[in-house]
């Protein structure tokens, strides 16, 4: 398992029914990673990233959606093109 962020074992620790996470980088790291983190908390996780130029990079975008158990749901694209990703996420909010 990966060494997780104060953050992540922040977001564990408040046991959310879902988690959006803003990516806000140069590109998306692997899909396994963000599928680990939506694990460790327990909650679904939808992530995004920025698309065109930051005040840095030339950022490539995507966007994916991942289940509490960390099965990626759904994706768009990483290749910098602004897209709407839609999914019927169903979860439960019984703890």
């Amino acid at each position: 398992m990966e060494k997780h962020l104060a953050v992540i074992d922040r977001a564990k620790e408040l046991r959310p029914d879902i988690v959006f996470y803003p990516n806000n980088r140069a590109s998306l790291p692997e899909h396994k990673i963000f599928g680990t983190r939506a694990k460790y908390i327990g909650a679904p996780m939808l992530v995004t990233n920025r698309t065109g130029k930051s005040w840095v990079h030339d950022c490539k975008g995507g966007c994916a959606i991942y289940s509490k158990s960390g099965n990626l749901l759904a994706t768009a694209n990483r290749e910098g093109r602004e897209e709407i990703l839609f999914y019927d996420l169903a979860f439960s909010t019984n703890r």
